[in-house]
């Protein structure tokens, strides 16, 4: 099945005499949602070559997704990036539905500095730079999205994001395994409330754990990472999970990333017993810090992330947190999460014991 583009893409010569749509959200199936309320992209045209500008509305209120006055959830910028990466491969490279993605990373970085009507849901611009680098005769198979995002003329964000797809034949060979029932270990959730959360569904860590690791709790009841069935655990997910860690860690329910980077190196399965790990905490002042953290299965290393972060909880940091665990980065040193986003990957290998992207479909 092919989407038809013609309804979405106006063309170079038609853009300065066409304004955007924030009237309706674009068919649910082009960024592989089953529920309206979770569509957040609402129009794309192309604007150059590789060059396209999309819009999306933020709901005022989301039982996931929790803008803070003056600051937009970077959560929130991920999951935009993430399905505006897939609208334009289908609306506008002609990606045939029922693909497969595979984002074998992704960045985000909040600008700050502009705060949007709480009274009103947000509109938001993003230009959207493609590089494809490989083709085949479905369309674009390794492809590159850079993009910006704009509130109300004001720029509040850049991301980018690798993906590779994999017809549903060739994935389903890559994932063939030992038979498993695919439930989730038996983890107990923090309270919600620990880590930024209204209700238990959005904790995504659990008790328990050596110092500074927490097993990764996934709960299948989640309508925004579980909007539909998967068969692994979606990558945003693990990144909420970090972010949970270092809540806990500093004891501040409302810390949000400045800027991620995040590489999704294995598939972790639903029923692996997985742990998030702050491998490094590094405090700069009262407000402001940067850490690395990984999630492993069994010893191997599946994710792995560097974050800016702010702290906006009013008890600020614990007092006892030291400035660098042992055998960290020294504190001097740049974090590894200002780097340049790294390519996608050429690899598509899923099963636990070679490397792998995210599969975020």
């Amino acid at each position: 099945m092919r989407f038809d583009r013609r309804k979405f893409d106006a063309g170079r010569s038609q853009w300065a005499d066409r304004r955007h749509s924030f009237s309706s959200t674009v068919p649910r199936e082009l960024v592989h949602r089953r529920a309206i309320s979770e569509v957040f992209m609402t129009d794309i045209r192309r604007i150059g070559e590789g060059r396209y500008l999309a819009t999306a509305q933020w709901p005022r209120l989301h039982p996931f997704f929790c803008s803070r006055p003056g600051a937009y959830d970077t959560a929130l910028i991920a999951e935009s990036l993430r399905q505006a990466t897939i609208l334009v491969a289908h609306a506008m490279e002609g990606v045939p539905l029922g693909q497969v993605f595979l984002m074998p990373d992704m960045s985000v970085q909040a600008l700050g500095g502009h705060a949007g009507d709480p009274g009103t849901p947000t509109e938001v611009n993003m230009l959207l730079d493609v590089n494809v680098s490989q083709r085949n005769s479905r369309g674009p198979v390794v492809f590159r999205v850079e993009a910006r995002f704009d509130v109300g003329g004001h720029p509040i964000a850049t991301g980018a994001a690798g993906a590779r797809l994999v017809d549903p034949a060739s994935y389903a060979r890559l994932r063939l395994r030992s038979a498993t029932d695919g439930q989730p270990p038996q983890t107990v959730p923090l309270p919600p409330e620990q880590v930024g959360h209204r209700f238990s569904h959005n904790v995504a860590i659990g008790a328990g754990g050596p110092a500074d690791t927490w097993p990764l709790h996934v709960d299948g009841t989640n309508p925004t990472f579980f909007d539909h069935p998967l068969d692994h655990v979606p990558g945003l997910l693990m990144v909420e999970g970090i972010r949970q860690a270092l809540r806990v860690r500093m004891t501040a329910p409302d810390l949000d990333f400045q800027a991620f980077e995040a590489s999704f190196l294995k598939i972790v399965e639903l029923d692996d017993d997985a742990s998030v790990s702050l491998r490094t905490v590094v405090i700069e002042d009262q407000v402001k810090g940067w850490a690395t953290a990984a999630i492993s299965v069994d010893g191997a290393v599946c994710v792995e992330l560097s974050c800016r972060f702010t702290l906006n909880a009013p008890n600020g940091p614990r007092q006892d947190l030291p400035h660098e665990r042992p055998g960290g980065q020294d504190p001097g040193t740049q974090p590894v999460w200002s780097r340049e986003p790294s390519p996608a990957r050429g690899s598509t290998t899923c099963p636990r014991s070679a490397p792998a992207h995210q599969h975020d479909a």
